[in-house]
């Protein structure tokens, strides 16, 4: 099995823990990336198929993740449905980018 090895959500530390915890409980099925840093980055913009390492804050690593979709959306088009799906507990669609903005 071909795995990307990507360091885990957000930055080491609180942020990055609950956002694994939310995943391993499965309440986190989609995540964003903004699409200008994505597509500079050495792994390069994912697509449908490829696999990679989850891991935590200490680098160890805890589950094997899927990539089956990917959209490139403006931020502004980014309906509560999508926002949703990262299972953080936004509100809106406007609470959401207000969180993202400010990470």
């Amino acid at each position: 099995m071909d795995l990307d090895v990507l360091p885990g959500f957000a930055t080491p530390g609180p942020l990055r823990e609950r956002l694994s915890g939310l995943v391993l409980a499965g309440a986190k099925t989609a995540t964003f990336d903004l699409y200008d840093l994505a597509r500079h980055d050495p792994a390069g913009v994912p697509e449908p198929g490829s696999r990679w390492t989850m891991h935590d804050s200490t680098g160890r690593p805890l589950a094997v993740l899927e990539t089956t979709t990917v959209e490139i959306l403006r931020l502004a088009d980014v309906t509560f449905a999508l926002a949703d799906l990262e299972g953080e507990s936004f509100t809106s669609a406007e609470s959401w980018r207000r969180a993202h903005e400010d990470y």
